[in-house]
């Protein structure tokens, strides 16, 4: 809790990653439980052997590590803090959705499905990306 936000974004412009920090609960104690990802562009990550689909919690943790080395301190705390078993043992692939036509007549569209696009799409270059995040 002493971190004074509930969640937080940051897009790096060097090493082209995003970080997703969120607050996953309060406890009675009023410490929190937060959840983090880290995701960055990969284009090889439909390919059938791509290492995350191999790696273990301990490599996905030391990757974690390694594309945030740039972070100041206190953003990458909650990512050090984390025990290696914390660490989700599935990866989430996002991709940009390409609409080529829209139907005919009467839609609606309300929140997330409105705009077809990732949630860190402006953090990176508007090109077609796929982004890796675990």
């Amino acid at each position: 809790m002493s971190l004074g936000h509930s969640a937080y974004v940051f897009a790096s412009k060097g090493v082209n990653y995003v970080l997703w920090v969120g607050l996953n609960k309060v406890n009675e104690d009023l410490t929190g439980d937060y959840y983090w990802h880290v995701g960055w562009e990969d284009p090889d990550v439909a390919k059938p052997d791509h290492w995350l689909k191999h790696a273990s919690k301990k490599e996905k943790y030391d990757r974690a590590l390694e594309v945030t080395a740039d972070l100041e301190p206190r953003l990458r705390e909650l990512i050090e803090l984390t025990p290696v078993d914390g660490v989700l043992p599935k990866q989430m692939v996002l991709w940009d959705a390409e609409i080529t036509s829209l139907p005919v007549g009467g839609v609606t569209l309300i929140g997330d499905a409105i705009h077809p696009m990732t949630p860190c799409k402006c953090a990176f270059p508007a090109r077609e990306h796929r982004l890796l995040m675990f």
